[in-house]
């Protein structure tokens, strides 16, 4: 079963590394549901149990395909921007915001630590000042006996890709859906590279 899983994944591997070629920069998901699909830049955070296809094939999936051998898991479908405008249904996700149009302005919001919600997560977190952090990961809020009950939390927690932020719950924050940024430049690299596509420059 091994060997026919990695046969598989190779071969969804070609299938992304032929759209990244020809000048894909768009990932739409749900493809086959109109209604459903979602457009996302590549390096989309939300993206990266479908681009890392080892995490794509679980226990669950591999039993699956011993049932069934034409079982796979959903692969994002390539596409440039001009192929996506399109498309007659099309959301853009709210965490990377493509901007398909070309005409989107990019949103920041600016709130207290204490109103980041599990929503925010995949977004860039930056200080009040706009200076980058990290993309949030996990949010966690924690409360003394004191305190317990109440909205107030004595400290939150942020967990990004460059580590962990303790914050005062009234710290001023941002949080940006833009991923125009070094994290981003990095996520489309590590996908370029595990389909064995050199980085551009």
């Amino acid at each position: 079963m091994d060997e026919l899983v990695a046969q598989i994944i190779d071969e969804e591997n070609a299938v992304v590394r032929a759209g990244l070629l020809r000048g894909a920069d768009i990932a739409v998901t749900h493809m086959q549901t109109p209604g459903n699909r979602v457009a996302h830049r590549i390096s989309c955070s939300s993206l990266r149990d479908w681009f890392d296809r080892t995490l794509a094939w679980p226990s669950y999936s591999r039993q699956r395909l011993q049932k069934d051998r034409n079982f796979r898991p959903a692969l994002p479908t390539l596409m440039t921007r001009g192929e996506a405008r399109a498309l007659i249904k099309l959301r853009s996700c709210k965490t990377c915001a493509p901007n398909i149009g070309g005409d989107e302005v990019p949103r920041t919001s600016t709130l207290f630590a204490q109103g980041l919600k599990s929503h925010h997560i995949g977004r860039i977190l930056a200080d009040e000042h706009g200076v980058d952090i990290g993309t949030i990961q996990t949010v966690i809020f924690t409360r003394s006996s004191d305190t317990e009950g109440r909205f107030d939390a004595d400290v939150v927690t942020v967990e990004t890709e460059n580590g962990t932020v303790h914050l005062e719950p009234r710290t001023r924050m941002q949080v940006r859906t833009v991923l125009e940024t070094p994290t981003a430049i990095a996520r489309e690299a590590a996908v370029r590279t595990r389909v064995g596509l050199p980085v551009q420059d």
